[in-house]
């Protein structure tokens, strides 16, 4: 009989899933729901003000001299110039909210943790809020990864492919009635294609459009001299001109050689099942930051949970866009 002890188990995990893994448990949702309110503005602070060892700064001007109005949480800017009260969240995507600075933190947990998403349901239940309100700050999370997911340039080996997400036609029970759904003037018109730029071991970066205007899109952003890997797509064709082009024809292989596309396919896996299993829908006029926020979580999906939440909160917190001026 097979002899089962801790030594073998933890052989086991050894070669099992990241998510079992001690630094998959390295956020803890309870550290959080133990901190005051006190302690909740301090943290949060921290990294709204890192720029300046967490020292407040005005988010206006910039200025780091500034007047402390301690009954009510905010400060007044020094400068002649400004002398604006702003608060923690001026100027960040929470900018006005009513609610407490653990539920703020709680939210970035839950959402940083997460493997595949968490819909606004779970959300609003989680963190005892109404739907609408869990519905928009999830919202304007994704608005802030997809800003920050897009700044920047790629460089390397670089894997491009594109998916259909959104928009559904569900087929006849009968096979002989049933379309061919291939065919562009069958498609849903909600459904979109999503096109996916992934370095191997590097960034993404995802577009909603036809292939061929991203590869048009691609030399705003990739570096002369990267190598680009797609399949047998006409459109991509172009990219030969600019970069060393490598294409795979996957109805006769999944690789050639070193050719391949398994990184982009990891993406739309994950983003599949956010699709099917979390959300059961995508609307086409959020599918751009669903998508992003996707390409995020496959970027970081081996980096420990604590560093993901600070990560989060950072991009949160300082969306490109929306920050104010340069510390004076």
């Amino acid at each position: 009989m097979h002899s089962f002890s801790a030594a073998s188990y933890a052989t086991e995990v050894k070669s099992q899933h990241f998510r079992l893994s001690k630094q998959a448990r390295s956020l803890s949702t309870n550290r959080i729901h133990r901190l005051s309110d006190d302690e909740a503005f301090a943290e949060f602070c921290a990294v709204r003000f890192a720029e300046n060892g967490g020292e407040p700064y005005c988010p206006w001007c910039g200025h780091t001299q500034v007047y402390s109005i301690r009954t009510r949480r905010k400060w007044r800017c020094k400068s002649k110039s400004c002398g604006r009260d702003f608060s923690a969240t001026t100027q960040t995507i929470f900018a006005s909210r009513k609610v407490s600075f653990q539920k703020l933190l709680l939210l970035i947990a839950y959402q940083s943790w997460v493997a595949k998403n968490i819909n606004a349901i779970d959300m609003h239940c989680e963190l005892d809020v109404q739907y609408k309100t869990a519905f928009v700050w999830c919202h304007k999370i994704r608005e802030a990864i997809t800003a920050h997911q897009h700044t920047g340039t790629m460089r390397g080996q670089i894997e491009v492919d594109g998916g259909y997400f959104g928009g559904y036609i569900k087929p006849k029970n009968s096979f002989p009635l049933r379309q061919d759904r291939r065919r562009l003037m069958r498609k849903e018109g909600k459904r979109k294609c999503v096109v996916i730029f992934r370095e191997r071991n590097g960034r993404s970066r995802a577009f909603v459009c036809s292939e061929s205007e991203a590869a048009h899109k691609a030399p705003e952003f990739i570096e002369p001299g990267s190598v680009v890997y797609t399949d047998d797509a006409v459109e991509y064709n172009r990219l030969a001109a600019r970069y060393v082009l490598h294409k795979v024809n996957h109805s006769e292989r999944y690789s050639d050689g070193d050719a391949c596309t398994n990184w982009a396919e990891s993406y739309f896996a994950r983003l599949r099942r956010a699709e099917m299993g979390i959300h059961h829908h995508f609307s086409g006029d959020y599918l751009l930051n669903y998508a992003n926020e996707i390409s995020w979580r496959e970027d970081r999906r081996r980096h420990p949970a604590n560093e993901n939440y600070e990560e989060m909160l950072r991009i949160a917190l300082n969306r490109p866009g929306i920050a104010g001026g340069h510390l004076v």
